[in-house]
């Protein structure tokens, strides 16, 4: 067994040399697509990552991105008269399983809010997947 050899956790990790900083991209878009996304969009400052899994601080560059994009894309749906919605960020745990039925691949991979204040809710409600 080769001792130099990369553990399995470490594979999709790039290691930094003695001297080396870690103020440029890693990775190659053709070696690993997502390593050099995630790269990119964290060395250019438009994401901060929360202490929460799944959970992103959009910063100022990416929320203007985000801005810029609504601004040509809304006028553009308005002219086939489709309008936007905006769907609550809790859903109950029956109206998940519905909508699982609906979305193929679908996994219910959810966080779950079971207390209001000092109190347990009647129901747990899911807190709604950001993939619908």
């Amino acid at each position: 067994k080769d001792k130099n050899a990369p553990k399995a956790k470490d594979l999709n990790k790039k290691q930094t040399k003695k001297g080396e900083t870690q103020l440029a991209l890693k990775w190659k878009k053709e070696e690993n697509f997502a390593m050099w996304y995630t790269d990119v969009i964290v060395l250019s400052e438009m994401i901060s990552y929360y202490d929460i899994s799944g959970c992103y601080i959009l910063r100022p560059w990416s929320y203007k991105i985000w801005e810029l994009i609504q601004d040509w894309f809304n006028p553009q749906i308005r002219k086939m008269d489709v309008e936007n919605s905006y769907f609550p960020m809790f859903v109950s745990a029956d109206r998940l399983n519905k909508e699982k039925d609906h979305v193929e691949g679908f996994a219910p991979e959810v966080a779950w809010v079971t207390k209001s204040g000092d109190g347990d809710l009647a129901a747990p409600i899911a807190v709604r997947p950001t993939s619908e």
